[in-house]
């Protein structure tokens, strides 16, 4: 629990410093004006005629910013916030690609939460040992770093089949850019091209597995594909790629039985099955010990090579397809925090894994669904609002039965730089179903505006969405 809580704060705390980065862009999306509460017996000017009245018995105005500044640099109000927008319930903005309302599959392992909170994982290196990736596609154009093809031993690692293409085109496509499916992530991939058709060999395998782990220093490596037959050769190649801290993630097979299939039944592989859009599983899909989560693998929109089928996307079934979601789960909590090591991060994905079958681990559904979704469930709510020229007071509100130990982050930033100048964590005991309030002084240079970033979070998720306010300081 004490290693999620460094993840989450090392989440909060990125969240906090990425969206000070879009502040000004959001404001003019998301904002109109400022609200303002004047102090008891502020005198109202007749010349203030931008005031206009929202609650005026109560002293609550709606302004816009520059008099909103200069009336708390002033000291005449009790606090300035940002008139919000407001959203119906689970609106969250969608990537513009015109497939992705087809594409169940990323909601269900959390991916809007992880777009919309910024986060892309671009700092992480997968490598796709498979029939290589698409030069020519394009969503797959300029996502690929690096790649050898073992078949021909040479760079070209062109995909002509289009299966490799297909799982990266679920990790790594181009998102947001008006065009065919959204990726799952801005990873750094790897196309490694060990198959030109249906089959390859071991030895092709481990040859690959060496360039991505002692060359390219990948941090996942998925591999799709299987055998029934049990490889010494293999089994060491994974085994020093895991040594080595690279995680490893395996296709437990279609056959729809018990069969055991390598490399997903060797220790140290992550094997993953499907599931289909009701999250039942999928009838190809294998059962048995191999299997340690399922994610969505049946019914699957991602690219094809150009021109295969003639507008270079199709749908596609298997645990070759479940395989890569879970790469992205990966990619995405190994984001957040590099030093995890492959047990930590093999109990964080077990852990918050939605049961689906027979209570606790059983062969047909592993530990459950598996999903970044768990780490942003909330249960309250955080207001933030200056107080003054120098201080800000925040209130979550914790409407649970429970009390709950949390922490709460705050980040202070120079409004007009951006520059993170202060970022705090204190403990604190939240009442059930109560309020608690907490007031914050920082010191000030004269004549900037600061941006107050905050959140509430405890050893299991975040519990309040991201809350921010601009502060203004008074002129020397």
């Amino acid at each position: 629990m004490k290693n999620f809580l460094k993840i989450l704060l090392r989440l909060c705390i990125g969240l906090l410093i990425f969206t000070t980065s879009v502040w000004s862009e959001n404001t003019t999306e998301n904002e109109s004006g400022y609200i303002v509460k004047l102090k008891e017996n502020t005198v109202f000017l007749a010349s203030e005629t931008d005031l206009t009245p929202v609650i005026p018995q109560e002293g609550i105005y709606k302004t816009d910013e520059k008099t909103a500044a200069e009336l708390q640099a002033a000291g005449r109000i009790e606090y300035m916030e940002p008139d919000h927008l407001v959203y119906l319930a689970d609106d969250i903005p969608a990537p513009n690609d015109p497939f992705y309302p087809q594409q169940w599959n990323l909601p269900m392992i959390g991916f809007p939460l992880m777009w919309n909170n910024g986060l892309d994982a671009r700092e992480v290196r997968i490598g796709i040992i498979d029939s290589g990736i698409s030069t020519e596609h394009e969503e797959l154009m300029g996502r690929v770093v690096g790649g050898y093809n073992f078949i021909d031993n040479n760079e070209d690692y062109n995909d002509n089949q289009k299966h490799g293409s297909f799982i990266a085109g679920i990790i790594g496509a181009a998102t947001n850019n008006d065009k065919g499916i959204t990726g799952g992530s801005n990873s750094k991939l790897y196309a490694l091209k060990v198959f030109d058709g249906d089959t390859t060999y071991v030895s092709t395998i481990v040859k690959a597995i060496d360039l991505a782990v002692n060359t390219y220093h990948c941090h996942i490596i998925n591999l799709s594909f299987t055998t029934p037959d049990l490889s010494k050769t293999l089994e060491k190649s994974i085994q020093n790629a895991v040594k080595k801290g690279v995680f490893v993630i395996a296709a437990v097979g279609n056959e729809g039985n018990e069969q055991l299939n390598y490399p997903a039944a060797f220790d140290g592989v992550f094997g993953v099955g499907s599931i289909d859009k009701n999250k039942q599983h999928s009838y190809f899909s294998n059962k048995n010990q191999s299997v340690d989560v399922v994610v969505p693998g049946e019914g699957i929109t991602s690219v094809y090579i150009p021109g295969n089928p003639e507008n270079g996307y199709g749908t596609g079934s298997g645990t070759s397809y479940a395989a890569p979601h879970m790469t992205l789960i990966a990619a995405y909590l190994k984001s957040i925090d590099p030093t995890l090591t492959i047990n930590e991060l093999e109990q964080l994905i077990k852990n918050y894994a939605e049961d689906l079958g027979e209570p606790g681990y059983d062969p047909v559904f592993g530990w459950g669904l598996a999903s970044l979704t768990a780490f942003y469930q909330k249960c309250g709510s955080l207001d933030i609002a200056a107080t003054g020229s120098n201080e800000f007071e925040t209130s979550f509100f914790n409407y649970t039965n429970q009390k709950i130990e949390a922490v709460h982050i705050w980040a202070l930033y120079d409004s007009n730089t951006g520059l993170l100048l202060d970022t705090q964590t204190e403990d604190y005991s939240l009442p059930a179903n109560d309020i608690t309030t907490l007031r914050h002084t920082f010191t000030t240079l004269p004549d900037t505006s600061y941006e107050i970033k905050s959140i509430w979070i405890n050893s299991f998720s975040a519990l309040s969405p991201l809350s921010d306010v601009k502060i203004y300081t008074s002129k020397e």
